[in-house]
C-alpha cells in the first residue's frame, strides 16, 4: 500500500451548498467540519487570506483551552483549609494564553458527575493539560445551561489559545450562521450567480486571465543526472 495518495477535490458552485452539506459530506472518508467558500480569481496564499471564506457551524467552533482543576479543601482533614480534598469533584477553570509560559482565566467548564466518573475511572490526570473544548448554546426546551465540552485532549501542545485567537474564535460563536439559515439562502446564492452582471463580471475575468508560465524544469528538462547513470562512481565496475 502507498504510504499516501493524491486525489483531484471535486468543487461545487456555492448554490449547491444543499446537496454538499446533505448527501456529499456523509459519505466523505475522512472528517469534514464545515465548507470553503473559494474566490473566483484569488490564488490561493501562504497563512492568511481575506479571500476564502470558512463556513462552520457555531457548535465546531473549538478552543484551545489550558485545564485547571480546583479542589475544594478537605476541612476534616485539616481545619485550616490548606489541605485540598482530593476526593471531591473539583471546580474546573479554562485558562487562556497570554505570553510565553504565562496563562490567565478565561471561563469555567461544567461538568456533570457522570463525566466526571468516567475521567476518575481513566485513571488520567486532566490538571494543566491543553484541552480543545465546543461551546455548547442551552437548547430550545431550556432543559440544560449554555457551557463548555471537552472535545478532546490535546498532549500535542504546551500552551492555550492566545488571547487575540480566543476573542475572534467567541466572535464567530456570537455571530455564527447555522447549517438551516445558510441552506436557506440558496435561492439568493443561485439568482445572484446567474444575474446578468455577474455574468459579466466572470467574462472580464476570463478574457483578461493570463495563461500560466511554467519554469523550464517543470517541462522534464531535468538536470544532470547522478554519477550511476554515466558509468557510475569511480572506480566502480558496472556488470
Amino acid at each position: 500500500m502507498a504510504p499516501f495518495e493524491v486525489l483531484v477535490k471535486p468543487m461545487d458552485l456555492a448554490y449547491g451548498l444543499a446537496e454538499v452539506l446533505k448527501v456529499k459530506m456523509p459519505k466523505l472518508c475522512h472528517g469534514c467540519d464545515g465548507l470553503i467558500f473559494t474566490s473566483l480569481h484569488a490564488p490561493y496564499e501562504p497563512g492568511t487570506t481575506m479571500d476564502i471564506l470558512k463556513w462552520k457551524p457555531p457548535q465546531e467552533n473549538t478552543i484551545d483551552f489550558k485545564l485547571h482543576l480546583n479542589f475544594p479543601p478537605d476541612l476534616e482533614a485539616d481545619p485550616s483549609g490548606e489541605t485540598p480534598d482530593w476526593k471531591s469533584k473539583p471546580r474546573f477553570q479554562l485558562l487562556q494564553h497570554v505570553s510565553g509560559d504565562e496563562h490567565e482565566f478565561y471561563d469555567w467548564l461544567d461538568m456533570d458527575d457522570e463525566e466526571w466518573n468516567e475521567w476518575k475511572i481513566k485513571s488520567e490526570q486532566l490538571d494543566d493539560r491543553i484541552v480543545e473544548c465546543s461551546w455548547h448554546p442551552p437548547s430550545p426546551e431550556g432543559e440544560n445551561v449554555s457551557t463548555w465540552h471537552i472535545t478532546r485532549v490535546r498532549d500535542d501542545k504546551t500552551t492555550a489559545n492566545h488571547k487575540t485567537t480566543v476573542s475572534k474564535i467567541m466572535e464567530s460563536i456570537r455571530n455564527g450562521v447555522m447549517e438551516e439559515e445558510l441552506i436557506a439562502l440558496v435561492p439568493e446564492i443561485r439568482a445572484a450567480w446567474k444575474s446578468e452582471k455577474r455574468e459579466s463580471y466572470r467574462g472580464r475575468i476570463h478574457k483578461n486571465q493570463q495563461p500560466r508560465r511554467y519554469p523550464p524544469n517543470v517541462k522534464g528538462l531535468g538536470g544532470p543526472g547522478p554519477p550511476m547513470r554515466k558509468g557510475g562512481m569511480p572506480n566502480l565496475k558496472r556488470r
